[in-house]
């Protein structure tokens, strides 16, 4: 696992802030490289998820990846996308990648 906002000019704390100056939320991006069959992918596609007594109904659409940033409003999938990108034309990208998370 990478966190990919490391990356990032340590003037920006090396986090994204969603919404600088309208909140004091911030998130971390990070990259998983993984393999998962098409059983597992059938599996998960359409599924609804979400905490329901809060509101919350999330369907899971699976796409492939050089078609994302043109199906997803998601600005957090959008920047993820820009910062993985960027890392991989900069050659910043660890050429294997570890399953294990980093503590």
């Amino acid at each position: 696992m990478v966190n990919l906002t490391a990356f990032l000019d340590p003037t920006t704390g090396c986090k994204v802030f969603p919404s600088s100056g309208g909140c004091d939320e911030e998130i971390s991006l990070f990259l998983y490289k993984g393999q998962v069959n098409m059983e597992t992918i059938n599996a998960l596609q359409g599924k609804e998820t979400g905490l329901r007594d809060h509101g919350e109904l999330i369907e899971v659409h699976v796409v492939p990846y050089d078609k994302l940033w043109r199906i997803t409003a998601d600005a957090k999938v959008l920047c993820a996308i820009a910062l993985y990108e960027m890392t991989k034309r900069d050659g910043l990208l660890p050429q294997t990648i570890s399953r294990e998370v980093s503590k």
